[in-house]
């Protein structure tokens, strides 16, 4: 179980900066890695579907509301854990719908929705995920505390190369590597 002053201090090992006591102390590497965590935190969950982000949810068909759209139903996307990013509706990749917004919008009459949630307790992290994460934000925050472009683009390459390797490891059980590989260049642009 890892905590997020520790994921702080991986990422800064790698970038050769001290230790931080504390996320929120008054120090500029703990100020510039709690600027961009959360953007960073939600990249990489949606960049690999982690088996602890993922959840399941029956959707309710939302009552009184106009649809405007070419779809019958519309849907409230899940707020706990808050939907980052759909995998699959009914337990099949070739349902049809869409997203606008918090809504989903489908002519299946119910939807059980399996999704990528956004998990923010870091004891349920996975320890490839802790390792992903520290790699992602020492090389978002290369810049910043090292003033050096390359150190940032070596710590995301070092960064991608590992979420290739993840993603055939037991963290991501039951997924195709190549379209993992290929969800995570999606991500990217």
């Amino acid at each position: 179980m890892t905590s997020k002053v520790e994921i702080f201090n991986k990422a800064l090992n790698l970038l050769g900066k001290s230790r931080v006591n504390s996320p929120t102390e008054n120090s500029e590497s703990s100020t510039v890695l709690n600027s961009i965590y959360d953007s960073c935190l939600d990249e990489l969950l949606v960049s690999l579907p982690f088996n602890f982000s993922i959840a399941r949810q029956t959707l309710t068909v939302l009552a009184n509301e106009t649809n405007l759209s070419a779809f019958d139903y519309i849907y409230q996307l899940p707020t706990l854990p808050y939907c980052l990013k759909i995998l699959d509706i009914n337990n099949s990749n070739t349902a049809l719908f869409i997203t606008e917004g918090r809504f989903l919008y489908s002519d299946e009459l119910s939807v059980n929705l399996r999704y990528i949630g956004r998990v923010t307790d870091s004891q349920l992290f996975s320890p490839e995920f802790v390792k992903a994460l520290s790699l992602l934000l020492a090389s978002e925050a290369a810049n910043s505390l090292t003033g050096s472009a390359s150190m940032a683009e070596k710590l995301y390459g070092m960064y991608y190369n590992f979420l290739k390797q993840a993603s055939t490891s037991n963290a991501i059980e039951g997924y195709n590597p190549q379209e993992i590989e290929s969800e995570v260049i999606n991500s990217q642009l």
